[in-house]
């Protein structure tokens, strides 16, 4: 039962071509809509044919990757063990490698923590449930000579997500957070994240932040792999801003923007910041097309699409190659 419960509570908070991966990858019925998936994947359970483990394996791939903000860092200076041995040390060791499907708080916390060979990973979790009105299950019934109307309201569930990983092979670490930057959201939840990993050991006090400038300046310069549609350059006293308003082209589809572009020097500038789209056409190894903004002096990246885990560690690949 608590399985069906988590089945309804996130899954139909997903878009519909990633369930119908999970249901096709796991030779499941699949279904016009989300009705269907539902029922379908219901009686998958009842028939032991979609368990736990499989459904953490997919959460773990597609829930909270894309349409978020990702903050880069230099890596972390203990081995995978070292940090293994921190973490048990820790108040957080009850994390370590717990299955985190089922929950729902009101307020962002950490849930599990993983340590592989190659990866260590805290996830953050937040449930959010609402109610929307639904007209068309509205109904009236007439009782001892009284009449009810019935308004009906249907409730829904998601949850939101927030992971700091470090790829022990990457020259990076990261930390990923599907919250929107307004007011001080991010700058609490970065607090909340390093607060955890001072309270482990893993850092004395902050982060060290790693600026992507370069990156920005690089893929701007380079449109046969990248479609950069917009260019600021920001020193002390003002800025530069560098447009391309073509529904397809980019910034070096316009000549007169392409020539003042690449006669800026960058270096004369204290950061930079673009957006930019790479076609799934130009990188197969994409699963859809992805929109991004860079902020240089910020070490952020925002994906503006929902996509896998895959495409985002493809993504910050490209732009950690470019900077």
């Amino acid at each position: 039962m608590q399985l069906k419960q988590t089945v309804e509570s996130i899954i139909v908070g997903q878009g519909n071509d990633f369930i119908k991966e999970l249901l096709r990858k796991n030779n499941i019925k699949i279904g016009i809509n989300k009705a269907d998936f539902l029922r379908n994947m219901f009686d998958a359970i009842d028939e032991e044919r979609l368990t736990l483990i499989m459904l953490e394996e997919w959460l773990y791939e597609i829930e909270g990757w894309g349409d978020q903000h990702i903050y880069l860092y230099q890596p972390l200076s203990f081995n995978m063990d070292q940090i293994k041995d921190m973490v048990i040390s820790s108040q957080f060791a009850d994390r370590l490698d717990r299955a985190s499907t089922h929950e729902f708080p009101a307020e962002l916390s950490l849930t599990n923590i993983s340590i592989t060979n190659t990866l260590i990973s805290f996830s953050w979790h937040r449930g959010n449930r609402d109610w929307f009105r639904v007209k068309s299950k509205d109904f009236q019934r007439n009782e001892d000579g009284d009449l009810y109307d019935f308004r009906a309201f249907r409730q829904t569930s998601d949850r939101s997500v927030v992971r700091f990983e470090w790829y022990v092979t990457n020259p990076y670490c990261a930390i990923f957070m599907q919250q929107p930057n307004i007011d001080t959201i991010h700058e609490d939840i970065l607090e909340n994240i390093t607060s955890v990993l001072r309270e482990i050991g893993l850092c004395q006090n902050q982060l060290n932040t790693v600026t992507i400038n370069n990156a920005v300046n690089s893929m701007s310069a380079d449109p046969s792999h990248v479609t950069a549609t917009s260019r600021t350059l920001r020193t002390d006293g003002g800025h530069i801003d560098l447009v391309s308003n073509l529904p397809d082209g980019g910034i070096e589809d316009v000549a007169a923007v392409r020539e003042v572009s690449r006669a800026v020097n960058p270096a004369n500038f204290r950061s930079s910041e673009g957006k930019f789209k790479l076609e799934q056409e130009v990188h197969p190894s994409l699963s859809r097309d992805v929109k991004l903004e860079l902020f240089g002096f910020e070490s952020r990246i925002r994906i503006w699409v929902k996509c896998k885990r895959d495409d985002v560690y493809t993504v910050i690949g490209m732009i950690w190659a470019s900077n």
